[in-house]
């Protein structure tokens, strides 16, 4: 989906039921069980994806271009790309 987006990859989440019990419970895996392979999953996309922001920063991109941009149209309009749920 990266490649196909053209952007960067931040990483990949293993398929793991520890997510969906402890979110069931109210908490993040991240926060229940901080030092788990799961938790340690989200901790370094959320740590590439600060750093990607940060390097697009430095490059000169305007600080309201240099995050993520989320298309919540459902691919409509003619372009390509990738729907996202709302």
């Amino acid at each position: 989906m990266a490649e196909f987006a053209k952007a960067p990859l931040l990483g990949q989440v293993p398929i793991d039921a520890t997510v969906r019990e402890w979110g069931d419970k109210g908490s993040p895996v991240v926060q229940a069980v901080p030092f788990s392979p799961i938790a340690r999953s989200f901790v370094e996309i959320a740590e590439r994806l600060v750093d990607v922001i940060h390097e697009r920063r430095e490059a000169g991109v305007e600080a309201e271009d240099a995050g993520p941009v989320i298309d919540r149209s459902g691919g409509t309009g003619g372009k390509k790309r990738l729907p996202m749920a709302k």
